[in-house]
């Protein structure tokens, strides 16, 4: 679960430079902490980090909140609930709601379709995901997008702030990059690393990237590795803060 099968498969290959695979923040930097995983960051040569994740925070068009300025507000005032489908996202109003002394409260969904649909049903006051998820709905008219929850706004919704433009300096920061199993021969992963960095640098890519809802940026493999790296750190506190990490 929570997308450790494919780096649980990568580690265990040879290091050969043939088989590689996505190593995405979640199952890297956030999985560990909630689950016994057999990887760890250091088993992997990593040949970098192509697409960052957007997040951003939504509420029902027929809501009463018609900015992040109501949300606060409502959570001052009241309980506000709030559905995500699980880390990183639901911790975007989580540490806010901390940081600022709110009172929100995660409700879990099993998958993202799930937690938007809570938020148009009324069963929750907002929803915390990716525009694969929410963009159609929000230019449909029927979600409210209150700001974005990644450190850049989203490019379909220039208009929309992020939570940093705000002042409440907050940010979910999720990238996606390739490894293989460590001990990659230098030549090879020289060579993989190279043709990753002129592939992830084309328009093509960068445009199938933003259709995926992810931003197209390119991190090399040692920037990638010091991401996850520090991720590691970082999620580890704010799950525990949160409540949702393993017991050790």
């Amino acid at each position: 679960g929570q997308g450790t099968t494919g780096p649980t498969f990568v580690a265990a290959q040879k290091p050969d430079g043939h088989t590689i695979g996505v190593t995405s923040f979640a199952p890297m930097a956030i999985s560990p902490h909630l689950m016994d995983v057999s990887y760890k960051i250091d088993d992997f040569d990593y040949i970098g980090g192509f697409g960052r994740f957007r997040y951003g925070i939504a509420v029902a068009a027929t809501s009463q909140i018609r900015s992040m300025e109501d949300l606060v507000a409502a959570a001052r005032a009241r309980r506000v609930t709030f559905a995500a489908s699980g880390p990183p996202n639901n911790l975007a109003l989580s540490n806010l709601g901390k940081k600022l002394g709110l009172r929100f409260q995660f409700v879990p969904y099993p998958s993202g379709a799930e937690a938007v649909t809570a938020a148009l049903g009324g069963h929750v006051d907002a929803v915390v995901q990716t525009p694969t998820e929410m963009l159609g709905l929000i230019e449909a008219g029927r979600l409210r997008g209150l700001a974005s929850a990644s450190p850049v706004r989203w490019t379909e919704r220039p208009d929309m702030p992020t939570l940093v433009d705000l002042g409440y300096g907050i940010s979910i920061d999720s990238w996606v990059g390739l490894a293989g199993p460590k001990g990659i021969d230098t030549s090879r992963l020289d060579v993989l690393r190279q043709a990753f960095a002129q592939a992830a640098r084309s328009p093509e890519v960068a445009k199938s990237f933003e259709q995926l809802g992810m931003s197209p940026n390119y991190m090399s493999g040692a920037e990638y590795r010091g991401f996850l790296d520090k991720g590691l750190v970082e999620m580890g506190r704010d799950l525990a803060e949160a409540g949702l990490a393993k017991r050790k």
